[in-house]
């Protein structure tokens, strides 16, 4: 699903995202608890970066903004 969010990115564009672990108290709060923990593997893969880098997006830092 994520190469869809960077398809058509403007420059400054933002795409968010609630990645984490979960646990007892988060899955009682949240119905989405399974998805946090997919983003969150997937952002600290591999394919992450090279994906950025496919897309010729780099990520910046509030100060950069």
């Amino acid at each position: 699903m994520f190469p869809r969010f960077l398809e058509g990115l403007p420059d400054g564009g933002l795409v968010m995202c609630h990645p984490g672990f979960v646990d007892a108290e988060l899955q009682q709060i949240d119905p989405v608890t399974h998805q946090r923990e997919r983003e969150l593997a997937f952002f600290n893969s591999e394919e992450f970066p090279r994906m950025l880098a496919q897309h010729g997006i780099a990520l910046a830092t509030p100060a950069q903004t």
